[in-house]
């Protein structure tokens, strides 16, 4: 880790512990019956702070599936590279995974695409 990430990853450490710690005061001093619209919204920003939400079933299954097809499309990639007889140049195998990596996503995505849109079709 270079120096500047190290940098900012403090610096957005020191700010969001800045920023709960203003929000538990302003939740403490939080009078509801006489609060302004503004003042309202603030709150509501301040209980996303302190309690944020957890990630949905569906998102960490997505992110999982993302993942998996990423990895798998990047070892196909290099055993595409590795059985191509041309293919005997190191650039090709990193060539190969990258491109592997971003088709694997891609192609679930267009197979997800198909899939919803015969399903339109289907039911309209």
């Amino acid at each position: 880790m270079s120096a500047s990430t190290g940098i900012a990853l403090n610096a957005a450490a020191q700010s969001h512990s800045a920023q709960v710690t203003a929000c538990q005061t302003f939740m403490v001093q939080f009078n509801g019956a006489a609060a302004t619209v503004e003042q309202a919204r603030l709150y509501a920003g301040c209980v996303d702070v302190m309690y944020p939400a957890p990630m949905s079933a569906t998102d960490v299954l997505a992110i999982k599936v993302l993942i998996i097809s990423s990895l798998l499309g990047m070892v196909i990639g290099l055993f595409m590279a590795h059985r191509d007889k041309w293919g005997r140049m190191r650039s090709d195998y990193i060539i190969n995974a990258f491109f592997g990596a971003v088709a694997g996503p891609a192609v679930i995505f267009f197979v997800g695409l198909l899939v919803a849109g015969v399903k339109y079709l289907v039911t309209a």
